[in-house]
């Protein structure tokens, strides 16, 4: 009786193990940034054609190298900001990767994000603030989690103190 408690508490224990460590995504635990966690696309429909079309650019151009959530939810706002942002993009896109992009899609990506940023995160600032923070909890949720696993993974990993090979005596 008792080794049949002792096994149905063992399978609960692993279980409860195995549930918390896949209480978040791959994706989840990959992210960089906070805003790496929000929505990865936007509902255009009620933007003009014009910005529209640019949001088909910033999709193609913008998710060659990072998940499209990092620019959608990040603080950026002015028009300024995307520029150095979109400029820092082509610098490390000629560095890193053969996938750059050209002038007039730099243009309308940075047209698009600021159009987009005026629209969701300065004219309803209300709504973006309170996602941020969902996404900035989220974030630290995450990064406690992940901290957790390989603190984890490194306890198994590490031999025990007396298995050390000890030291040989010098002459």
């Amino acid at each position: 009786m008792i080794r049949i408690m002792g096994l149905a508490i063992g399978v609960l224990l692993a279980s409860t193990a195995a549930s918390a460590a896949g209480q978040f995504t791959d994706k989840q635990l990959a992210a960089q940034f906070y805003f790496d966690l929000g929505s990865d696309s936007i509902d255009v429909s009620g933007y003009p054609k014009a910005q529209q079309e640019n949001y088909a650019v910033f999709t193609q151009v913008c998710s060659r190298c990072h998940t499209l959530a990092r620019p959608i939810n990040s603080p950026l706002t002015t028009r300024e900001d995307w520029r150095r942002f979109i400029k820092r993009m082509h610098v490390r896109s000629k560095i890193t990767t053969d996938k750059t992009f050209t002038k007039e899609q730099a243009k309308s990506v940075i047209d698009f994000l600021a159009y987009d940023s005026n629209i969701r995160k300065i004219v309803h600032k209300a709504a973006f603030d309170a996602e941020t923070e969902r996404l900035k909890k989220l974030y630290a949720d995450v990064r406690a989690e992940s901290s957790r696993v390989q603190m984890e993974n490194d306890a198994k990993k590490a031999k025990p103190y007396g298995d050390q090979p000890s030291a040989t005596p010098r002459p």
